[in-house]
């Protein structure tokens, strides 16, 4: 992936369990102990890079998550994820100033701060659209602003039936990652409408983390997602089936997919292999008329505002 560049300087990929590597920082305001990288702590000059893209907790990537929880220990990542973080109205798509997981980034990646950083926004075609860089928050502040602009849009209304994808390849390899696509159409849906997802996952839920076994722990959604809530010690990956909970709360979901029968069966989801018979039973269902739709071809990297929410990067 680095070319040339990889035999031109020493390249680490960073292990968060790694013990020995890993380096005591302090401790923020939400009493979360942070652990960072050694060789970004002792390093005499830190740089940072990414791209600035709407994210379902942060508001949007980019910034000091490249720290936080891009470098930062497993403890670190998991009080990151914590149920009662992640479940604040707060934390969510395309938000930044006022919320709570963007602030505690921000908070604990200023302990060893970078020097500087280099991020970018994307169009369609991955072609660079703008570039934000120097100060850690000044710079993401200004990328947030532009990405706000350009992969935002106010709908209308709420609608009964939101088509959604992950944005296809590499994001549509696994059902983990395609919460996020249904994260996204959850935001416009109406209450007990049909979010359908179009997403290949040909790598399945996948097997790593603890994501597909919280999924196919006993109980009803209710049920589990009040042991998350209630959970001490955040498990890993179990941010991810907690965001499914909580659209599973406000809509059907529908997956077209190629996951194997036992991986539907564990994704607490519906499925269907014809998705326009499934439109038309819909149809049939609301009385034969017009059914209002929303199209979201870019699933999670184009985010539509509801009516009466406001976004504000």
């Amino acid at each position: 992936m680095l070319g040339e560049a990889s035999h031109r300087f020493n390249v680490v990929n960073h292990d968060c369990q790694d013990a020995k590597n890993l380096v005591f920082v302090g401790m923020s305001s939400c009493q979360g102990e942070c652990w960072m990288n050694r060789l970004w702590v002792e390093a005499d000059l830190r740089i940072t890079t990414g791209f600035i893209e709407p994210h379902f907790y942060a508001g949007f990537s980019g910034g000091s998550k490249a720290l936080v929880p891009g470098i930062a220990g497993l403890q670190t990542v998991r009080h990151f994820h914590r149920a009662a973080l992640i479940a604040h109205p707060h934390t969510t798509w395309a938000r930044t100033f006022d919320n709570p997981l963007q602030a505690l980034t921000r908070e604990m990646a200023s302990f060893v701060p970078p020097h500087f950083i280099v991020n970018v926004t994307l169009n369609h075609s991955k072609n660079i659209t703008g570039i934000f860089a120097g100060d850690m928050t000044a710079a993401h502040d200004a990328g947030c602003a532009a990405a706000l602009h350009e992969a935002t849009v106010q709908v209308p209304r709420l609608y009964p039936l939101v088509i959604t994808t992950n944005s296809g390849f590499p994001l549509d390899q696994n059902f983990y990652q395609t919460v996020k696509g249904i994260s996204a159409a959850a935001r416009i849906v109406e209450p007990g409408g049909v979010i359908m997802a179009f997403s290949r996952c040909n790598n399945g839920l996948p097997l790593e983390g603890e994501f597909a076994e919280i999924l196919s722990e006993p109980g009803s959604n209710e049920e589990l997602y009040s042991k998350i809530l209630a959970t001490q010690v955040t498990r890993h990956d179990q941010w991810q089936v907690q965001t499914l909970l909580q659209c599973l709360e406000r809509a059907r979901i529908v997956l077209y997919s190629e996951l194997s029968p036992g991986d539907r069966i564990r994704s607490r989801t519906e499925h269907t292999e014809d998705p326009v018979g499934l439109i038309r039973e819909l149809i049939v269902a609301r009385g034969g008329g017009p059914m209002p739709t929303a199209i979201l071809p870019e699933g999670p990297l184009s985010i539509a505002c509801p009516p009466g929410q406001q976004n504000n990067a």
